[in-house]
């Protein structure tokens, strides 16, 4: 099936292995537990950022970390630190919202102003239209649901100090986005003069000119489709079929696409109708958890730790149509350890858990 069996097996097993992750934080984790996993994750979100905006800056210490592209921070690459940032941010948030501690609150909302800031100098244009598509469905879903919105206003009313932190971080983020970069080493791939600066990066955000090719190569990804739409291409195999759907629009003598930069192509011309049909089930069994939640519980914490996961991995879904995040280890760990945790906190008993000691 695969034109590079080899290729196949790799791609096949990755999979397998994030499938079974999955799998595996549906049933055997306690949703007790849920919240010190998270509270893990927002220290290792906020250690990476530090690391990032001082590589934005200049600093010298961070400077010895190999990199194709910076801010990086350990991610070799910018759009890959994106890409785990986006699907970090909404859950961490949420978790640092309904925080019963003040300590909690405090750490999950510095973590959410150092990671924000970090995307911001990441000049990931994707990874912020998704950031902001998922940000715009979850004021939505707040407002729907009513008695989330409801209680979280009271909760403004109530208690000062939550309502000052998200201001806090709001003006950290946005006054630091102004900010020139000050790096003296930005590896092979630097900012180009489309993203001298943030205000620059967004205005030629939908300029057709700055797609970069992604429309010629979404256009023949489509004809590849078009030729084996029941099961695709094989795993693995666009990067070797590609080039004759090319016809010289795209590859050069020294550059030659692997991927379309479109995940949602990719699977489909790889593994035709019935492997996208399998993906976007899975999408919908994460959307029927949130469903299920909100219908049964409206005014849990977990209903709102549930809807914060869902928007992490929405806003990466809508990372993934520039670009290609589940390649990477680190954005598709979160994104289906997400899945398994959001589906076993629908199933999960209504009461809020005791806080454990991460909290």
């Amino acid at each position: 099936w695969a034109t590079n069996p080899v290729e196949g097996v790799i791609q096949g097993s990755r999979l397998f292995a994030f499938s079974f992750l999955a799998l595996l934080a549906a049933h055997a984790v306690s949703p007790a537990n849920i919240r010190s996993i998270y509270a893990a994750v927002g220290v290792a979100g906020a250690v990476v950022s530090l690391i990032g905006i001082s590589q934005y800056f200049g600093w010298s210490l961070s400077n010895q970390i190999p990199t194709v592209g910076n801010p990086s921070a350990t991610f070799g690459y910018r759009n890959i630190a994106a890409s785990y940032l986006v699907v970090t941010i909404p859950p961490v948030a949420t978790f640092a919202w309904t925080a019963s501690t003040r300590r909690a609150q405090s750490a999950g909302f510095l973590s959410v102003t150092l990671m924000g800031l970090f995307l911001v100098y990441t000049r990931t244009r994707g990874a912020w239209l998704g950031f902001a598509g998922a940000v715009f469905v979850g004021i939505i879903l707040l407002v729907w649901i009513r008695a989330g919105l409801g209680s979280d206003l009271i909760g403004l009313a109530r208690s000062r100090a939550r309502f000052f932190m998200l201001v806090a971080a709001l003006l950290v983020i946005g006054l630091g986005a102004l900010l020139p970069h000050r790096m003296q080493r930005e590896g092979k791939f630097r900012f180009d003069e489309r993203k001298t600066d943030v205000i620059t990066t967004l205005s030629k955000t939908f300029s057709p000119s700055d797609s970069r090719g992604r429309l010629t190569v979404w256009g023949h990804t489509l004809e590849m489709v078009l030729d084996h739409p029941l099961f695709g291409v094989g795993l693995g195999s666009w990067q070797y079929e590609y080039p004759r759907y090319d016809r010289g629009d795209v590859i050069t003598h020294n550059v030659a696409p692997q991927r379309p930069h479109n995940d949602l192509l990719w699977i489909l011309s790889e593994t035709g109708v019935l492997g996208l049909a399998a993906y976007l089930w899975v999408l919908f069994t994460l959307v029927k958890s949130v469903g299920k939640s909100i219908t049964e519980r409206p005014d849990s914490p977990q209903t709102k730790w549930i809807l914060g996961i869902a928007l992490g991995i929405l806003a990466l879904v809508g990372h993934s149509m520039f670009s290609f995040p589940r390649e990477r280890p680190a954005p598709s760990m979160m994104f289906w350890m997400g899945i398994g945790l959001a589906v076993r906190l629908a199933h999960g008993r209504a009461s809020d858990p005791k806080p454990v000691s991460l909290q």
